[in-house]
């Protein structure tokens, strides 16, 4: 193996890892904010208790410390590397979608929260939503997210968007035949029924690899 080999090696675990620290993160500040929720809910039913004082207090306290990781996660990878003006607006628009995509997942977290002494997080859960809630996370998606994908694409340079184009290519290939195969696996009758968010979130997560890999290579 050369040095170069070394080096793209050495950039695309460290460009993985950060990724990964982020969406852990995520799933720990989310987690423990819906908990706290949850927990709440339970004590304004049932009342304040020794033990679920120490379970509130326990999940806002997880939910402080994943909300700090996840702020110096984002400052640090917002500081890093050079800090043209293009690159710099990017960086932004990674950041404000990584901020938008916790700040959905927590809605419906809450949102689907049961009241109960044990609350959890289940980012496949496809319980009903409120109709509101629905209606604002669209709008959401269609006016926030939409345009700060645009300026995200309009900022990056030729080796960012191949990179990109790299992880869609060998994720819509992940797509196609996880889809197929668990199509005619639930035809057949030996594998259950499709579940769409399973599918969906496979797809993202090889997407998100391909990218990273073509990025850091």
């Amino acid at each position: 193996m050369t040095a170069t080999d070394a080096d793209n090696g050495s950039r695309f675990a460290g460009g993985l890892a950060t990724a990964a620290k982020i969406a852990l993160a995520v799933l720990v500040t989310a987690f423990a904010l819906g908990g706290a929720t949850g927990a709440m809910v339970a004590t304004a039913e049932r009342g304040l208790t020794l033990e679920r004082g120490a379970v509130i207090t326990g999940f806002a306290l997880a939910g402080i410390v994943g909300a700090y990781w996840l702020f110096t996660l984002l400052r640090r990878l917002a500081a890093s590397g050079p800090q043209a003006p293009r690159i710099a607006t990017a960086r932004k628009m990674v950041i404000a979608s990584g901020a938008i995509g916790g700040i959905i997942g927590l809605a419906i977290a809450i949102a689907t929260i049961s009241p109960g002494d044990a609350p959890s997080f289940n980012p496949l859960a496809d319980a009903p939503l409120p109709p509101w809630l629905a209606a604002a996370l669209i709008a959401v998606l269609v006016l926030v997210v939409a345009p700060v994908t645009w300026i995200w694409h309009r900022s990056i340079d030729e080796h960012e968007a191949a990179a990109y184009r790299f992880g869609a290519l060998v994720g819509i290939y992940a797509y196609s035949a996880l889809s197929a195969i668990w199509w005619l696996g639930a035809r057949g009758g030996f594998l259950p029924p499709v579940d769409g968010m399973i599918v969906f979130f496979v797809t993202f997560a090889v997407w998100g690899l391909g990218w990273a890999w073509a990025r850091f290579r």
